[in-house]
């Protein structure tokens, strides 16, 4: 149990180019009905995609977010989020002693399940329905739900806010085929669910 945390925890970071596409949403369903099963089997890396969300739901969440006592952010080197990514936590989660590493693991995944169960009663919006109509859209109608995590308890996030720092805040690339290269554990215990 306990190789399997470290390993679950432990990033694999390799540089090679990545062919992305920037799209609005009605571009994205109309180009890429299938993106899903595309990024599946390596067939592109990525898409950016514009205009998601209107501007009344992202008042909304930035609104929220505000609200949000500063003890609850998680600190990166380039700004805080909310609620701490996974792979902050794997970061973290390393400095405690390992035979306490499984209960760490398993309190946040539970707090994450918590965080997806009431997204929407405390940002005031439906970012996970949208998002989950967005995904089966471009996966030819694929059913598509948070994952648990890992030993099937609690869940991953559906979604993280991150708040840059002013002149410099950035955020490195995460998403689509490079994600695998950053925590290969993770990885894997997504791609079994």
């Amino acid at each position: 149990m306990i190789n399997w945390i470290k390993n679950l925890f432990k990033p694999r970071i390799k540089e090679r180019k990545l062919n992305f596409s920037t799209l609005s949403v009605a571009d994205m369903l109309d180009k890429h009905p299938n993106a899903i099963p595309q990024l599946l089997h390596k067939q592109v890396d990525g898409f950016h995609i514009q205009g998601f969300l209107n501007t009344e739901s992202v008042q909304l969440i930035l609104e929220k977010l505000a609200q949000i006592k500063q003890e609850k952010l998680s600190a990166i080197p380039n700004g805080k989020t909310y609620p701490m990514v996974f792979s902050a936590f794997a970061n973290n989660v390393q400095q405690i002693p390992a035979q306490d590493q499984p209960q760490a693991a398993k309190a946040y995944f539970e707090e994450m399940a918590d965080y997806n169960q009431h997204f929407d009663t405390n940002f005031s919006t439906d970012l996970k329905h949208q998002l989950t109509t967005f995904f089966s859209k471009l996966s030819g109608g694929w059913a598509i739900d948070t994952p648990p995590g890992p030993d099937e308890g609690g869940e991953y996030a559906f979604a993280t806010a991150r708040v840059l720092t002013k002149n410099g805040g950035n955020i490195d690339l995460h998403c689509g085929n490079i994600f695998p290269s950053h925590h290969q554990g993770f990885y894997t215990d997504l791609m079994r669910k």
